[in-house]
């Protein structure tokens, strides 16, 4: 893996935990469903800037499977948003409903990749995947002792 894409990664997972950090700030404050369509419309300032910039490079490609993933895509995270704004309302903890959630979503989207794109399963990975789905059990149950 290069350092760009470690780096990339990183900045990810900074980026989605502020994102859950400040939903559970959120929480009792804000409907939960106003709060995911602020958060949504939020969301654009980003993208409408990066692509203005990518216009303007000639960098934009647009494909209609393109186009439909990326409304996949957007739909699905704006679910995700509004279940977790959900999930804190039921007084679920930032420390293990995230963990739980992240990690159930990476095993989920791991098994997408064997399945649809046929991605090599290692014995290495298969002893990972075990232990992920322990320590989501373990994280999951931790609140309630």
């Amino acid at each position: 893996m290069s350092s760009t894409t470690t780096l990339l990664m990183v900045a990810t997972m900074v980026g989605l935990a502020l994102a859950d950090l400040s939903i559970k700030q959120s929480t009792g404050r804000i409907a939960p469903a106003l709060g995911t369509l602020i958060s949504t419309v939020a969301a654009l300032a980003l993208p409408v800037g990066w692509t203005i910039i990518a216009a303007v490079r000639g960098e934009v490609v647009l494909t209609r499977d393109g186009a439909l993933w990326s409304i996949a895509t957007g739909l699905a995270f704006s679910a995700a948003t509004g279940l977790v704004f959900l999930i804190f309302g039921t007084g679920a903890t930032l420390s293990a409903a995230i963990p739980t959630i992240r990690t159930g979503g990476l095993l989920l989207a791991a098994a997408l990749g064997f399945v649809v794109f046929g991605e090599r399963l290692t014995w290495q990975y298969a002893i990972g995947f075990v232990l992920a789905v322990a320590g989501i059990g373990l994280v999951a149950t931790s609140q309630a002792s």
